[in-house]
């Protein structure tokens, strides 16, 4: 028996069969909702990064970022 999982902003479970997860150990859930949660923060971290970097020089420097900087930013690792 599959099920898909839907998570809601708060990253709580809105499935309508969500009674079979209770059986679940909560810190095993607790767990896996946290790392979702590092993943989602990494993919947005990435993705303001790349936007950032595609900014022109005009932009940077209304934001008080240089070109240099904002380069240095982008080719960060995801998780940093």
């Amino acid at each position: 028996m599959s099920q898909t999982l839907h998570f809601g902003a708060d990253l709580t479970c809105t499935c309508q069969h969500s009674a079979a997860w209770s059986s679940w150990p909560d810190g095993f859930i607790r767990s896996v909702r946290l790392l979702m949660h590092a993943v989602y923060r990494w993919i947005d971290q990435s993705r303001q990064r790349q936007a950032l970097k595609d900014l022109d020089d005009h932009l940077l420097k209304d934001i008080g970022i240089s070109r240099a900087t904002a380069m240095k930013e982008a080719v960060k690792s995801f998780w940093m």
